[in-house]
């Protein structure tokens, strides 16, 4: 890594002139990028893997927006609350004028060959000519534009965005973002060359952890926008202690502990106390939604790598507990984000490779999941048709979760043919997942296997049941067959 060329501070990161450019020396955490996206900004608590997908297909981070906004504001009400002499417009002037002769400065002793500082003025709506500009210009720009549009909303409720969010959003337009939002490598350079560019432009009006948070959520939007920001990608393991010092700006953080995943197996009052003491729930709120799992049912929290590991020790449990059923409750994530493990069929007549899971949709009302823009490689009898993009919509129904596609992408020189296949292969998704699961707890004992799959509040739950083997029906008991008196019903003699 290159010596940074100043060190701001603990709290604050180098910059280097490698490559003839100051560029920002800032290694940031895959975690970390989410985060900003997706407004969760306790460290102590792991992430929201839905809404982790869904802040970086949206690419909009309101809340760290909101947050950079508020602390801003408070910095600049700070520095004008000893000026009781002059009412707003008044401030608002003087703190222009200082702000244009500190630009007037930096004009008149930059190269005209330094395309990157002009082309930044120009993205900030600096239309004037430059070299020719006065600082009385100056001061009206900083006034009449740059303040209304970059520094005045507050109010979550406005949709328009006049702060931080609407400057990164206009330095992200730069980039040249596709009707997907999709930027080139190229397109995310040049719009970090005219931000370095204008570090002395913005730095001295942001303040300095305030400018580092613009820098990080516009860099975070980069790479989402790049494909370099992948959620399949982010780990929930003990965050660094930058990271937490970074997110500490945005919300107070909570003592990270490394959480056990909860298993809890319910099917009598004793094994709910028992699962209640193991959690050691801190409030309220746990031990009311653990009374609340139902009979029956064993909530395993997992993800797409660890899947199949997960399952196999929930059957373990309910054979341990010399069950002849049980029932896993999993979220709608771990089957679909990743490489998609139910669309997985890499063998077979015909075979399914997920390239781009897609975004998860989770309709808890009406009981279905849906991945939005999935891109699936489709092979039939040795021939491949790649690139199918199409929405997944999984939907309960009297015999199970059904799958089926959505807004199949269709190539114009062969009508239907994307659609057939899709029909074709996710007719033996359901039963190659089964039979996927089946291989995988035969070990534990051979008479279990997968009978259904459901969904239930937009969560998976996979119905396992023992079959017993055949043997000689035990001898009644005698009060089955001449009940005692204590059995007779009331009313009966």
């Amino acid at each position: 890594m290159p010596t940074p060329e100043v060190n701001r501070g603990s709290n604050s990161r180098g910059r280097s002139t490698e490559h003839g450019r100051t560029e920002l020396v800032n290694q940031m955490s895959l975690q970390y990028k989410v985060r900003l996206l997706s407004g969760q900004f306790d460290s102590g608590i792991p992430l929201d893997r839905v809404a982790a997908r869904d802040g970086i297909r949206r690419n909009n981070p309101t809340e760290t927006y909101q947050r950079i906004h508020e602390k801003w504001g408070e910095t600049r009400q700070a520095e004008w609350a000893g000026d009781r002499r002059r009412d707003f417009s008044e401030r608002l002037t003087a703190w222009a004028g200082s702000r244009a002769r500190d630009l007037k400065d930096l004009i008149d002793s930059t190269s005209p060959d330094d395309s990157n500082f002009f082309d930044g003025l120009a993205t900030i709506k600096f239309t004037g000519d430059p070299q020719s500009t006065t600082q009385e210009d100056i001061a009206s720009y900083f006034a009449g534009t740059f303040f209304p549009e970059f520094a005045v909303n507050s109010d979550r409720n406005v949709e328009a965005d006049k702060s931080v969010g609407h400057l990164v959003d206009t330095f992200y337009q730069v980039a040249g973002p596709d009707a997907d939002g999709k930027i080139t490598q190229a397109g995310a350079d040049k719009v970090m060359d005219q931000v370095q560019a204008l570090y002395r432009v913005l730095r001295p009006i942001f303040k300095e952890e305030n400018y580092l948070k613009f820098e990080d959520v516009l860099q975070a939007r980069l790479h989402a926008g790049s494909g370099r920001l992948n959620e399949a990608n982010i780990k929930n393991g003990d965050p660094s202690q930058k990271m937490k010092q970074d997110l500490g700006y945005f919300a107070p953080q909570t003592l990270w502990e490394e959480r056990p995943r909860p298993t809890v197996a319910v099917g009598r009052a004793v094994r709910l106390a028992e699962a209640a003491a193991v959690a050691e729930p801190t409030g309220p709120a746990e031990v009311a939604a653990a009374a609340e799992v139902e009979e029956g049912i064993v909530a395993v929290e997992t993800n797409p790598e660890n899947l199949f590991v997960d399952i196999i020790k929930g059957v373990d449990q309910a054979n341990d507990e010399a069950s002849s059923e049980t029932t896993l409750d999993l979220p709608a994530d771990s089957l679909l984000s990743g490489q998609g493990r139910l669309l997985s069929r890499p063998e077979g007549f015909i075979q399914i490779k997920v390239v781009d899971s897609g975004a998860l949709e989770v309709d808890e009302d009406n009981n279905i999941v849906r991945t939005r823009q999935a891109l699936l490689d489709i092979t039939k009898e040795g021939v491949t048709r790649g690139g199918i993009r199409l929405d997944v919509l999984l939907q309960q129904e009297a015999e199970g979760a059904r799958i089926r596609g959505e807004n199949i992408e269709e190539d114009s020189t062969h009508p239907d043919w994307n659609r057939q296949l899709v029909e074709e292969v996710f007719a033996t998704v359901m039963p190659s997942f089964r039979q996927r699961l089946n291989q995988d707890i035969v070990h534990i004992d051979p008479h279990w296997r997968a009978a259904r799959v459901d969904l239930n509040r937009g969560r998976f739950r996979i119905g396992f049941i023992k079959e017993d083997v055949a043997q000689v029906p035990p001898l009644p008991l005698e009060n089955d067959v001449f009940p005692g008196p204590d059995d007779v019903p009331a009313g009966t003699s």
